[in-house]
């Protein structure tokens, strides 16, 4: 899991260099980022049907394939080999995390999802800056990050067809129950009860509306401004600096992806109302810092924005998850997970691609005038946290 996730995150320090060598208009240097993001939320939804889920293994190996088939695509260099790459890219993450997922709990239970959520975290912030060390370090910018990409997927595809994993889900493993003592609500599961802060609901209360909806709201919110950040900005600071180091340029992008790490541990899960508030506070502080930083060519304050973008992409992001699946059964509990990852996926790639046509049409102010088009909803959402009703309420 951690592999594939380092792998769709490779391509971002070199997004700026692919615009250079290809003469490419930020608008399809934004599609070559998006891309990736529609395709995936397509192949998280197919990697849900009962087929894949019942052969894990395989579809996992599928799936490591296909990654290694979009690092042969990115080494041709050409813009559609690259967006080639990452469509396929997309589609690789997608199904193998769906499997990965699925073996992790299978083989270590609720601790699992920990293990997942924080590979996929981690792997994040490493592809990014792996990527960009390895394009500075070397001479070959374009290639090195995937061929060790592609010389890592050829070492885990041989461990896992070696692997003693189970081929598939057998009804006896299907059926195996817990203690009911150690059976643990999904609401509290994995990294949520190692930290301790998350307080179980009340058998049959859930949080109120205006709980829900400005969680989920920040959440999705989170992802867009988050994902614009990261396809958008280092683009501007390597124009903005004149520097041949995409280590600088990708600055930005690594700070959205480690402050975000910080992020979803961050956040007081039993204080929805303090929690919300924050995350909106940082997504409106980091916005406006990126905002002002582009406008009077300050880099120190572009990336104190991502610093900022990043803290609250990763604790809304993660309440959003929360509080979209709080007081279900457990066996609403995946679909509605796929429901929020596939509409703020959806929502990132669109914010992207939207950014990337104003910035072809207006330079930099095109930039401005997008991270100032989030503020609206972003202030509307500290309204709903200062006025509205976030009691817990009984189910009708």
């Amino acid at each position: 899991m951690a592999l594939f996730i380092a792998g769709s995150s490779a391509p971002i320090p070199l997004l700026p260099l692919y615009g250079e060598l290809l003469d490419l208009p930020p608008d399809r240097v934004a599609l070559l980022f998006g891309s990736y993001l529609a395709t995936m939320v397509l192949s998280l939804g197919l990697s849900s049907i009962p087929a894949a889920q019942a052969k894990p293994r395989l579809t996992l190996s599928i799936a490591l394939v296909g990654s290694l088939v979009s690092d042969v695509f990115f080494l041709a260099g050409t813009e559609p080999a690259l967006l080639t790459g990452r469509i396929l890219t997309g589609f690789s993450v997608g199904f193998g995390l769906g499997a990965g997922a699925t073996l992790a709990v299978l083989l270590r239970g609720e601790h699992g999802r920990s293990i997942a959520a924080t590979m996929t975290m981690v792997a994040g912030f490493t592809g990014i800056l792996g990527s960009a060390l390895l394009a500075d370090l070397t001479p070959w910018p374009t290639t090195a990050p995937f061929v060790v990409h592609g010389v890592a997927t050829i070492l885990v595809l041989v461990l896992v067809s070696l692997s003693t994993m189970p081929t598939a889900l057998a009804p006896t493993i299907r059926s195996e129950r817990r203690p009911h003592s150690d059976i643990v609500p999904p609401e509290l599961t994995g990294t949520d009860i190692q930290r301790g802060d998350a307080v179980p609901p009340e058998p049959n209360v859930r949080p109120s509306r205006t709980a829900v909806v400005a969680s989920v709201a920040v959440g999705i919110l989170a992802w867009s401004i988050g994902n614009a950040v990261v396809g958008l900005a280092p683009t501007i600071v390597r124009d903005s600096l004149r520097s041949d180091s995409l280590l600088v340029a990708s600055l930005v992008a690594v700070l959205v992806a480690g402050f975000g790490i910080a992020g979803q541990y961050s956040m007081p899960l039993s204080r929805s109302r303090l929690s919300v508030t924050v995350a909106a506070l940082c997504l409106t502080a980091g916005t406006l810092c990126v905002a002002v930083g582009i406008s009077i060519g300050q880099v120190p304050i572009i990336l104190a924005g991502g610093a900022l973008t990043g803290a609250g992409q990763g604790a809304g992001y993660r309440l959003g998850m929360l509080a979209s699946t709080r007081g279900l059964p457990p066996q609403m509990h995946g679909a509605r997970t796929s429901l929020y990852a596939g509409v703020a996926y959806v929502s990132a790639a669109a914010s992207v691609q939207i950014g990337g046509a104003l910035m072809t049409g207006f330079d930099q102010a095109g930039l401005q005038l997008f991270l100032a088009v989030f503020l609206v909803p972003v202030t509307y959402l500290l309204a709903m946290c200062f006025f509205g009703q976030w009691r817990p309420v009984a189910p009708a």
